[in-house]
C-alpha cells in the first residue's frame, strides 16, 4: 500500500503496476518510489465492477488496514482489472485486500485466463480461502506454497486434488 513490495518487485520484473485507492497511501507510495522507472500506480481500488465504493480504516494506527465496507469514512473509485486497457502481459499478481480478494478476482477473470499469472493472495480468513480459493480452482489454479497467511497459486490446467487447502486451518 505504500510501495515496499512494488520496490522489491521492480528489481525482478520489467514493469510493476500497483493499485492504491487511499490518497494518503498514494502520496507515500509516490515518495517511496520516486525515481524508480519501471513502476506505475493507479489510484483506484480493484473489484468486480466499475463503481464508487466505501472504505473504512478499522485500525487508525495501521495505514494498511483500509478495507471496502458498507459504512466508512471515504468513498473511492473502483474498477475491474479487465477494464484497464493498458495492462498486458501479466506474469504475477499479488492481492492483499482485506477479504475483498474474491471480488477482485471476479473483475480479473479475463486477464487471468489470458495471462495465467502466478498469484499471491493473503488468505487471512476462512471466507477468503473458500471464496477466492474456489474461484482460482475453477480457473485451473492450485495452491503450491504457503508462507504465513500468503498462499501462492499457479495455473495447472485442471485442478489436482493433491493440492488441497485445509479449510479449517488454511494450510496447503
Amino acid at each position: 500500500h505504500v510501495g515496499y513490495f512494488s520496490m522489491y518487485m521492480a528489481e525482478h520484473f520489467d514493469e510493476v503496476i500497483a493499485f492504491e485507492p487511499v490518497d494518503s497511501n498514494v502520496a507515500c507510495w509516490e515518495r517511496n518510489l520516486d525515481g524508480v522507472g519501471n513502476v506505475r500506480l493507479h489510484d483506484f481500488a480493484l473489484g468486480q465492477s466499475s463503481r464508487n465504493v466505501i472504505m473504512h480504516q478499522p485500525d487508525p494506527q495501521n495505514s494498511g488496514s483500509w478495507c471496502i465496507a458498507y459504512a466508512g469514512t471515504r468513498i473511492v473509485r473502483q474498477r475491474a482489472l479487465d477494464t484497464c486497457g493498458d495492462i498486458y502481459n501479466v506474469g504475477f499478481m499479488k492481492l492483499d485486500v482485506q477479504d475483498y480478494e474474491a471480488n477482485v478476482l471476479k473483475g480479473a477473470i479475463q486477464t487471468i485466463r489470458r495471462n495465467k499469472p502466478v498469484i499471491q493472495i493473503e488468505m487471512a480468513s476462512k471466507k477468503c480461502i473458500q471464496d477466492a480459493g474456489g474461484i482460482l480452482c475453477q480457473l485451473g489454479y492450485a495452491p503450491v506454497e504457503q508462507k504465513r497467511k500468503d498462499v501462492i497459486w499457479k495455473f495447472v490446467g485442471v485442478y489436482d486434488k493433491t493440492y488441497e487447502i485445509d479449510l479449517r486451518t488454511g494450510e496447503v
